[in-house]
């Protein structure tokens, strides 16, 4: 019998040409970083964020998860600092990485650190989501059905990790940022898998909002949009814009 995979919560994509200031990107719903593996080079230092809770069993009793995205943005930060003690900082992430990439920023400006740039890959802002009484699966299974083959074990896991992050999400209101904020925007709409989605109308109004529900939130915000559907971003037909998009974004700092 073979032991299940684990994946280590920090892990270094590229080392870049340069020495540049790193970019740490967090993992979206999934809670794996292994997206990241698939960009082209951004020409600076890439880290990619793995949920350090992927790797606990999912039939084990009162198995380990972050109860708050505030508390799960702290642990991310003595992540980060354990690569990079202090100051300036360039994070980011896709979806619900964003998010958390949101949160942390806010974090480390109450220290008085520095963050040059926050990168969201298609991340979206609303007050409306709510968690259900019973979570419905559906939408993420459909997910995992483009990936065949993949070990049971780690789809239990992903799913899991799925709706952990409804939750959290459904329980954080994103505060004002004033620090400077870049929205890679998704311009296609995947019908067929949204409608399966838990809040399919909220992520409808989010995504015919132009920039992802952030208007109110997101004070030095700018958006450039990519021809793609949100789930498809780091798939081989668009992860070379994605990755062109998110180096172009922290382009300008040292």
């Amino acid at each position: 019998m073979s032991l299940p995979m684990t994946y280590e919560p920090l892990t270094q994509y590229q080392r870049g040409t340069t020495k540049k200031t790193p970019l740490f990107l967090i993992h979206a719903a999934s809670g794996l970083s292994l997206p990241y593996f698939s960009m082209y080079p951004i020409d600076r230092p890439l880290y990619g964020i793995t949920n350090p809770y992927f790797n606990e069993p999912v039939d084990q009793p009162n198995r380990l998860e972050f109860k708050t995205i505030p508390e799960m943005a702290q642990a991310y930060l003595r992540l980060i600092r354990k690569v990079q003690p202090r100051g300036p900082y360039l994070i980011g992430g896709w979806s619900f990485g964003g998010v958390l990439a949101l949160e942390l920023a806010q974090q480390l400006t109450r220290q008085d650190e520095v963050v040059l740039h926050v990168v969201l890959v298609d991340s979206g802002h609303s007050h409306d989501v709510k968690f259900p009484e019973t979570y419905d699966y559906t939408f993420v299974d459909r997910l995992l059905s483009r990936s065949p083959g993949m070990d049971p074990d780690m789809q239990s896991k992903i799913r899991e990790s799925y709706r952990n992050a409804q939750y959290l999400m459904a329980t954080h209101h994103t505060a004002p940022y004033y620090g400077k904020v870049t929205l890679i925007n998704c311009t296609e709409w995947d019908e067929e898998s949204n409608r399966h989605g838990p809040d399919h109308q909220i992520e409808r109004k989010m995504f015919e909002s132009g920039n992802n529900g952030w208007g109110d939130r997101l004070l030095n915000l700018n958006v450039v949009n990519i021809a793609a559907a949100h789930d498809d971003v780091f798939d081989p037909d668009h992860v070379h814009t994605t990755s062109n998009l998110i180096r172009d974004a922290v382009a300008e700092y040292p």
